[in-house]
């Protein structure tokens, strides 16, 4: 059985449009990414270990730009929060500093690197078995 073969012109699935559709909506302030992408009938390996390649496909793209949702609506937030200062309340009064807010600029960083497809989820499991006989360590405790 030969592989179908995939065309270079991405078509929106009705996965990716419903996928869309919810993200549009704000589902995922509230769900996880992976637990959104199963609800919308990924298969459980695609929604655990390759979420950033749904999120990043032409076909999610298309589903988002059909909606309303352009590249540069999304980039917004977070470019705007990679410049962010730092303020406080004073009297009722905000005021904003210079000092940058770090914590906000490396959220807004992230953002834009998961917007682009630059972040890429590693799970490294490592299991490290030590053998050790009881009379070669008795003196240490």
């Amino acid at each position: 059985m030969s592989k179908k073969k995939r065309s270079n012109h991405a078509q929106v699935t009705p996965k990716q449009m419903l996928l869309a559709e919810k993200v549009v909506d704000g589902a995922l302030l509230t769900t996880a990414r992976h637990k959104l992408l199963a609800d919308v009938g990924y298969s459980r390996e695609v929604a655990k270990s390759r979420p950033s390649d749904v999120f990043s496909s032409e076909g999610f793209k298309k589903a988002l730009v059909s909606l309303g949702v352009t590249p540069e609506k999304l980039a917004t937030p977070a470019l705007e929060a990679i410049q962010a200062t730092k303020g406080s309340f004073y009297q009722g009064e905000y005021y904003e500093t210079d000092q940058p807010d770090h914590l906000t600029r490396m959220k807004g960083s992230e953002q834009l690197a998961e917007f682009l497809g630059l972040k890429k989820n590693y799970n490294v499991n490592t299991n490290v078995n030590v053998n050790v006989d009881y009379s070669e360590v008795e003196g240490l405790f």
